[in-house]
């Protein structure tokens, strides 16, 4: 019974560490993509800014 609770403890670390990798790295990609988001915004912001400037030279 000790030697079962040993190797449930080592399977339930094991399943621990997993966890841990994959939550970090779930939260590299939220970076990633909030990342992202903000660029395509200041993109399309830059593209109606100039789409304005242009405009406003003819």
């Amino acid at each position: 019974m000790q030697a079962e609770i040993v190797q449930l403890e080592a399977r339930a670390a094991g399943h621990r560490a997993d966890f841990e990798c994959e939550r970090e790295r779930a939260e590299r990609l939220m970076v990633e993509v909030q990342a992202t988001a903000e660029t395509m915004a200041a993109r399309e912001a830059t593209a109606r800014l100039e789409d304005e400037v242009g405009s406003t030279d003819r």
